[in-house]
């Protein structure tokens, strides 16, 4: 029974380790950091356009800005763009009002901390109850 325990202990361990490794991953390779706007009518685009004069918010031409940028995982590209105004920008149209929320990096960080906790504490578990016990027995 102790040589299962410290088996589902060290299964544990992998596992929180695959855990970060996989969120450190997707992190690096998987995400892009955007600044998400609620779209605006082509119409009411084009009138911003004529209406926008150098100094003014380029984001709010296209939408309603978010207040800050977001790291989002496997974003769609069809709905990233570079405004020709300021080519420093990464916009992404989201429509909250039709369910769209793309994934974010702290999503996947939130799950890792828990994931990770949960893991830690079985591990634990397995190892202190491998030790407990005296049996004799060594299966």
């Amino acid at each position: 029974m102790k040589k299962w325990l410290r088996i589902l202990a060290a299964l544990a361990v992998l596992g929180l380790v695959v855990v970060a490794v996989s969120a450190l991953a997707i992190d690096k390779f998987m995400t892009r950091e955007v600044l998400f706007i609620t779209p605006k009518s082509a119409d009411v685009v084009e009138m911003e356009k004529a209406l926008w004069m150098e100094g003014d918010p380029v984001a709010d031409i296209y939408g309603v800005p978010a207040e800050q940028t977001a790291v989002v995982v496997m974003p769609d590209e069809s709905k990233i763009f570079v405004p020709e105004e300021d080519r420093s920008l990464l916009l992404m149209s989201v429509d909250k009002q039709q369910g769209e929320n793309p994934l974010q990096v702290k999503t996947i960080w939130f799950l890792t901390k828990w994931a990770a906790i949960g893991l830690a504490v079985a591990a634990g578990l397995f190892l202190g109850l491998s030790f407990l016990g005296s049996s004799g027995r060594s299966d």
